[in-house]
């Protein structure tokens, strides 16, 4: 229990300095990439992609972090994942 009080709080607020939106997904008993190792704040673009409407009504796919999309109704960023771990800290070796 000891190790998991410093990992939080790990949210998009935590981790990323806010948010404006969340897309939130549940897994039925977690996600791991290969079944022993869990999922990193920095791994979106290894294992997931979506789809949005793009301002001249195309299909727009966001595939990267760090990189504004135009989408309908306007720009839209991919900062990461949360909810899996610690804020980056290379100091303090995270």
């Amino acid at each position: 229990m000891e190790q998991m009080i410093g990992a939080i709080p790990n949210d998009e607020q935590a981790l990323y300095d806010g948010d404006d939106f969340r897309l939130r997904v549940l897994t039925s008993g977690g996600f791991s990439p290969d079944g022993v190792t869990g999922l990193r704040p920095d791994l979106f673009e290894q294992f997931f992609r979506l789809h949005a409407n793009g301002a001249d009504g195309e299909t727009v796919r966001l595939e990267e972090t760090g990189i504004d999309y135009a989408v309908s109704g306007g720009t839209v960023q991919i900062v990461g994942l949360s909810d899996l771990g610690q804020r980056l800290d290379p100091e303090d070796g995270i």
